[in-house]
């Protein structure tokens, strides 16, 4: 029954493993490893990250979570991310500076994931022109990094931190 008998879990010879890695005629079998890797769940899912705003915080890694959540994510609709603080622009994705509704609509009719934002000081990027309320309506998914940390692995919050948008419908402390 088993392609792959030493990733067999339990090690037992048949019984319920068989469900997920017997093949049939047509079908070539799959290994254990297969056969679980395809349950895997991302980490949007794991997150329960639904439409409209979400507000990472906390310390280091909010930056790679909000990349990977737009990874996951353009593929149930169209995403912006952007920051409440300050973060360093992606490379990866579109930049907006200071743009319009119009100007993002347009860039989201070409684009899966887009940043939008306006420029701080030197190479770092602040809150977008537009309210985090109507990126909303204009994109499925706006992703928020809520907290800057510096690029420090732990956070300690000054009274005024962090900067969650009163839109956010969820917030993921990370």
């Amino acid at each position: 029954p088993f392609a792959d008998r030493a990733s067999d879990p339990g090690g037992n010879a048949g019984g319920d493993r068989d469900q997920y890695c017997r093949g049939n005629d047509r079908a070539p079998r799959k290994t254990v490893k297969q056969a679980f890797s395809e349950k895997i769940m991302q980490i949007s899912s794991l997150l329960q990250i639904g439409r409209g705003v979400t507000a990472l915080i906390g310390g280091g890694g909010k930056t790679t979570l909000m990349y990977t959540l737009a990874e996951e994510l353009k593929g149930r609709g169209k995403v912006i991310i952007c920051t409440s603080t300050k973060i360093r622009q992606p490379e990866q994705y579109l930049t907006l500076f200071d743009a319009t509704a119009e100007e993002i609509t347009a860039a989201l009719g070409e684009q899966d994931v887009l940043c939008t934002a306006g420029m701080a000081d030197g190479d770092k990027l602040c809150a977008p022109q537009l309210s985090f309320e109507e990126l909303a309506r204009l994109a499925d998914f706006v992703i928020v990094e809520a907290d800057g940390t510096k690029r420090l692995p732990l956070k300690a919050h000054a009274p005024h931190e962090p900067v969650i948008p009163k839109s956010a419908q969820r917030t993921v402390l990370f």
